[in-house]
């Protein structure tokens, strides 16, 4: 099952436009996960907004409402960010096929 849900999100085999997080972030995250902290709240509302900026541009792109995160974080990003944005579909690395070619046309972090 996996494998397939990508599949309404990205059908073909063309290139995949996903938002994706910026390297210090995921680390951050992954610490907080490890950790069994929650998310400090000044970081759950930057995340929050910055992914809503996100998904506005994707939306301009046309491409999918698609957050594509580290497969230990899929499950807390996508109970905590889709509260507020029910339209992100948030994957895992691990659900999309090998062979696909990933563009990251939106980052959340940095800022």
């Amino acid at each position: 099952l996996g494998r397939d849900i990508p599949k309404q999100w990205f059908p073909g085999t063309g290139e995949v436009q996903v938002i994706g997080l910026d390297t210090p972030l995921e680390r951050l995250l992954l610490q907080a996960l490890q950790g069994g902290g929650g998310l400090e709240p000044g970081l759950a509302d930057r995340l929050l907004a910055q992914t809503q900026e996100a998904l506005a541009r994707q939306e301009m792109l046309g491409a999918p409402p698609v957050l594509l995160v580290n497969h230990a974080l899929r499950p807390l990003l996508s109970r905590f960010l889709r509260r507020s944005l029910n339209q992100l579909v948030v994957l895992s690395n691990m659900e999309l096929s090998d062979n696909r070619n990933i563009r990251m046309t939106a980052t959340i972090g940095g800022k």
